[in-house]
């Protein structure tokens, strides 16, 4: 059975300018739709924006860091962890 090219493209067509017409009609009869950004949703985009503009962030020291785990040359010191744990503790307990 040999199927007619040129009949089965014209249907393909036909079909995807009737579900564009139909879409388009779903399109304005929904244009009254309103969506609303939670408050949560909200506070974490200002969290977002405080950490770009933080001048604290340095993102060249994060590329280093980066570079250097996908290279396999990252190490830490584990006295120097312990101690930055111990000091984060100390710090948490004041507060």
């Amino acid at each position: 059975m040999r199927i007619n090219r040129l009949n089965y493209l014209q249907s393909i067509q036909s079909t995807d300018k009737a579900n564009k017409n139909q879409t388009d009609k779903k399109a304005q009869v929904d244009s009254n739709d309103n969506i609303e950004i939670s408050d949560a949703s909200k506070e974490v985009k200002k969290q977002v924006e405080n950490m770009k503009n933080n001048s604290s962030f340095n993102s060249k020291r994060v590329n280093e860091i980066k570079t250097a785990i996908e290279n396999g040359t990252y190490s830490v010191s584990s006295k120097d962890l312990a101690a930055r744990i111990m000091q984060k503790v100390q710090e948490d307990s004041l507060i």
